[in-house]
């Protein structure tokens, strides 16, 4: 009579991908200075994950406002985190 040997059954495993969230933040210059409202959007991002020391940011609007009662100039820049 054969013998047949018994595998050990494998056990199942889940792979769990950790998936950093993306952020939206506005920065702000009522100077229009683009490089001012970069620098405040990039200040309200919250820091990277551990192990993870960049953060990729996509520009999706830029808008400016100008007049009203005050008169005074302001642009917005939206950014969101990839």
């Amino acid at each position: 009579m054969a013998r047949t040997q018994k595998t050990p059954a494998k056990k199942a495993t889940k792979k769990v991908t950790i998936k950093a969230q993306r952020q939206r933040v506005t920065g702000q210059s009522s100077s229009l200075n683009l490089q001012e409202a970069l620098k405040d959007a990039i200040s309200k991002l919250k820091p990277p994950a551990p192990g993870n020391d960049i953060v990729t940011c996509e520009v999706v609007s830029f808008e400016v406002t100008v007049g009203g009662f005050t008169n005074i100039p302001q642009l917005t820049v939206t950014l969101v985190s990839k």
